[in-house]
């Protein structure tokens, strides 16, 4: 293949929108700047509800400590894969496992995401 096939991020929306996995990348800061459909199905929220917000808001309250924590560990590569307790809009609790790596996006630091909902008796202890 030649020219500029794989460079339009279109595409790569695209290939993100046909996983059944939930998808997001996020700024340093926790920032979601992308989120595939379906997450936001998955969580009932739409595009404008997710996009710009920190991915902390989408946890417990309790738990969000402990992100922070998993995070930074992320962050200084010393830990890619752990458990979550997501919460869907309408306040039901989605255990999930994310598989996180850091990259590049659009030139900036980022964190790409991919999400597994677990299902009942599957669920991973949050571990730092």
């Amino acid at each position: 293949m030649t020219g500029n096939t794989f460079g339009s991020d279109d595409n790569f929306i695209n290939f993100f929108d046909t996983f059944d996995e939930m998808v997001l990348i996020a700024s340093e800061e926790g920032q979601i700047i992308y989120a595939n459909k379906t997450l936001m199905q998955k969580l009932g929220y739409n595009e404008e509800e997710v996009i710009g917000r920190n991915i902390l808001d989408f946890k417990l309250p309790n738990q969000k400590i402990e992100t922070e924590e998993l995070l930074r560990n992320v962050f200084t590569g010393r830990k890619d894969q752990y458990g979550l307790l997501l919460v869907r809009k309408n306040g039901e609790i989605v255990p999930s496992e994310i598989r996180v790596w850091l990259g590049k996006w659009s030139g900036r630091k980022c964190l790409f995401g991919i999400i597994n909902e677990l299902r009942m008796g599957e669920e991973k202890p949050l571990s730092l």
